[in-house]
């Protein structure tokens, strides 16, 4: 197919649970293509890729309860106090238990998979911090413990389902270190009260970049080359030649960025989209300004209310 367009191509490279060194075979393709002329790479997700729950969210593992369905139109003050009833919260959980191992629920039912994000999200979470482990070490029900973290705390559950075979990621980190690869794959848009993929760039600088003290381990690549991957790279493999360094010319779009702040917060609920659905975002701290063509649009971490953005076209439009 890139033959026949002549067009570059990009595809997603995933380690999945059930195939986890399939991947391998797809990137050994996509080289051998490469060899040939093709313009294709690989696009990589630089952390586990997986769902986030929470009352506000899209999806928890209690909505299709019918105790549950019952108070779904409540405002959100009505409904936690409707959910904290004692006697409301044992009828959801004995419903639960009643199909939590049927499709399509499997994936919100295997609590060896389901991690509590806190304050400051882990996206690498260790065995021992599942709920599944967490709730046989306390002595309680798996699902009672997943309620609790949702209703009692207004908490948040990951469910990292790709990407962290073994809770590792080995696969990871040999995906980003290939030369055909670059850093991508964000499904914020599609799916977006259930993931919050916007901030994938920031847990890049977060998680992949190498300390520079001399007693640090080689997990992790130096700034720059994290950087132009996120820039440079990652521009000129979607044809927009006219950003990604700074040179002049070049579209002034820069992050001034505090590295010993950098970091990311808990996922929350937004309702700003059209007839107050929600959407998740993720705040994130370092951010010192943003400018975007020259303008600032952040500062601080607080939006200017300034918005010089517009819509990209490709290089294929502007040829035609």
């Amino acid at each position: 197919m890139e033959r026949e367009s002549g067009r570059p191509l990009s595809l997603s490279l995933i380690q999945m649970p059930h195939c986890p060194d399939r991947w391998r075979e797809v990137l050994d393709r996509i080289e051998a293509a490469r060899a040939e002329g093709a313009m294709i790479r690989a696009q990589v997700c630089g952390r586990p890729i997986g769902v986030l729950m929470a009352l506000d969210f899209s999806r928890n593992p209690f909505a299709a309860c019918q105790s549950y369905r019952e108070i779904v139109g409540l405002d959100d003050a009505a409904l936690l106090a409707a959910l904290r009833s004692p006697e409301r919260r044992q009828r959801i959980l004995a419903e639960y238990a009643g199909f939590r191992d049927e499709e399509p629920f499997a994936l919100m039912s295997d609590f060896r998979k389901m991690y509590e994000f806190g304050d400051r999200p882990d996206y690498e979470p260790p065995a021992e911090a599942s709920l599944a482990a967490r709730a046989l070490h306390e002595g309680i029900d798996p699902a009672a413990l997943a309620y609790e973290i949702l209703v009692d705390r207004q908490g948040v559950i990951y469910i990292p389902a790709a990407n962290y075979s073994g809770n590792s990621l080995d696969a990871i980190r040999q995906m980003l270190a290939h030369p055909a690869s670059i850093m991508g794959l964000g499904d914020g848009g599609a799916h977006c009260g259930l993931m919050c993929d916007a901030s994938m760039p920031t847990h890049m600088l977060v998680r992949w970049v190498k300390p520079t003290d001399s007693g640090a381990s080689d997990d992790g690549m130096p700034l720059e080359q994290v950087v132009r991957s996120l820039t440079a790279n990652t521009a000129q493999a979607v044809g927009l030649m006219d950003r990604g360094l700074i040179t002049e010319g070049m579209r002034a779009d820069l992050n001034v960025i505090d590295m010993d702040r950098i970091g990311l917060m808990k996922p929350e609920a937004i309702a700003d989209l059209p007839n107050g659905a929600k959407r998740l975002g993720q705040r994130a701290t370092g951010y010192e300004a943003t400018i975007v063509a020259g303008v600032p649009t952040y500062l601080g971490g607080e939006p200017t209310g300034a918005l010089p953005g517009r819509l990209v076209r490709g290089s294929h439009h502007a040829a035609n």
